[in-house]
């Protein structure tokens, strides 16, 4: 990230390489009053008769929440930034809600109302916990116009049929953000017309509406998950004069 940049990182339990990461324009933004948290979802069981086998909650999975402020700003309001990575197993999507209700009931008691969460957090539109998101917590996706066909996520060999679908999001409070642009994502037939033109994947090519999702995983992307950004603005100045602290 060079100089420009300040980070904090939460590394996944059990030996696991993976982390989360959230990174700063140091010269832009400072760290607010209630600093970071690291999150270890682990430590946050279901109840007893959540399942009779307590192993069935324990991912490793992690989470981190960071209050940030702009230095120019002479009130030194604050947003809460947070990211999580929730587990990604087929058959726990009970553990996948739960762990969303944690985190999101840690995050926003570790600072002020402006909250941003982002994340892995592999569940689909639609799914119970991304209606806990948008209608119980009042977050708003900043693709949540085009989920129904946007992708983030495409492994032809992830199982039977391959997978692919949105389990990667960008959460914000919609009373104190709204989105002003965002990186565009592909789509099934995209992704597909770009393998049968030969610049996606290495997989065979796919004639259109047919067959697995190509994998997006490649020499030159490492990855199976696509990058979301988005440009977001602060709003509603009114409102933002509340003293939160």
């Amino acid at each position: 990230l060079g100089d420009t940049y300040e980070s904090y990182a939460a590394q996944r339990q059990g030996g696991r390489c993976d982390r989360c990461v959230i990174a700063w324009n140091k010269e832009r933004l400072e760290v607010g009053p209630a600093g970071c948290r690291t999150i270890l979802l682990d430590h946050h069981p279901p109840p007893a008769a959540f399942d009779s086998d307590p192993s069935h909650a324990e991912t490793g999975n992690v989470g981190l929440a960071i209050e940030l402020r702009v230095r120019s700003d002479p009130g030194k309001r604050c947003i809460t930034v947070a990211t999580t990575h929730l587990s990604w197993e087929p058959h726990k999507m009970d553990v996948r809600a739960w762990q969303l209700h944690q985190f999101f009931n840690l995050v926003s008691s570790h600072g002020g109302p402006r909250i941003l969460l982002c994340g892995d957090l592999n569940f689909q539109p639609g799914s119970q916990p991304h209606q806990f998101l948008a209608q119980a917590c009042g977050l708003v996706s900043a693709y949540s116009d085009v989920e129904a066909q946007a992708l983030t996520k495409s492994h032809a060999h992830a199982c039977p049929g391959g997978f692919a679908a949105m389990v990667d999001y960008i959460w914000y409070s919609s009373t104190w953000f709204s989105t002003r642009k965002r990186l565009e994502l592909p789509t099934a037939e995209g992704l597909r017309a770009s393998a049968a033109a030969g610049s996606c994947s290495r997989t065979a090519p796919q004639v259109s509406g047919q067959g697995p999702v190509p994998t997006v995983l490649s020499p030159s992307w490492p990855s199976d998950h696509l990058v979301l950004a988005a440009l977001l603005k602060l709003t509603n100045p009114v409102m933002d004069d509340w003293d939160f602290d």
